[in-house]
């Protein structure tokens, strides 16, 4: 049965992003518990997350991404193409998954389906991602009981074979994202 959320309180809650602590008011329900995340709520996510990206830049870095590099030679490639730098192409990866993905459920479906082939050295990459998909890839790792590094690999692992081998047109998605 579904609590329709009749009785609520409010509450002081915390959101931990990249060890920084976004303090807010939040609704409670006294029947089942849950805090409710308002419009409001979510725009004060927003502006905060702005200023911590002024304040806090090094804090939304992502280290030891390991990649295949066959991967970080097509990326580098990628991004010289499209006149752009390495970072920004992990990034349009990140960027194509997290945020367009769940609004285009066949490219995403067809991501999650890749199995990349593994050639060539591990390499590390570390590059800075916004604090807006800082948070989105957090939570999702959070959800998987993955650590960031590990789904940031395993994300752009797949886009970047999809990319490669063009699956459902992820290339043209992923330059898209890259020039937008």
């Amino acid at each position: 049965m579904c609590c329709e959320h009749t009785k609520i309180e409010t509450i002081q809650a915390t959101k931990d992003v990249a060890g920084l602590t976004f303090n807010y008011d939040a609704k409670r329900c006294v029947s089942c518990g849950n805090v409710l995340w308002s419009q409001d709520t979510e725009n004060q996510f927003h502006f905060w997350l702005g200023e911590q990206r002024k304040q806090n830049p090094d804090k939304f870095v992502i280290q030891k991404v390991a990649l295949p590099s066959s991967l970080v030679d097509f990326a580098r490639e990628l991004s010289v193409t499209n006149h752009n730098t390495e970072s920004a192409v992990y990034n349009a990866c990140l960027a194509l998954y997290f945020v367009l993905g769940p609004s285009k459920a066949t490219l995403a479906t067809k991501i999650e389906a890749v199995v990349p082939e593994f050639k060539g050295e591990i390499v590390q990459k570390k590059f800075r991602v916004s604090p807006k998909l800082f948070a989105k890839i957090n939570s999702n790792a959070k959800i998987f009981e993955l650590e960031l590094n590990e789904i940031t690999s395993w994300v752009i692992e797949r886009v970047l074979w999809a990319a490669k081998y063009d699956i459902e047109q992820t290339r043209l998605e992923l330059e898209y994202v890259l020039v937008a």
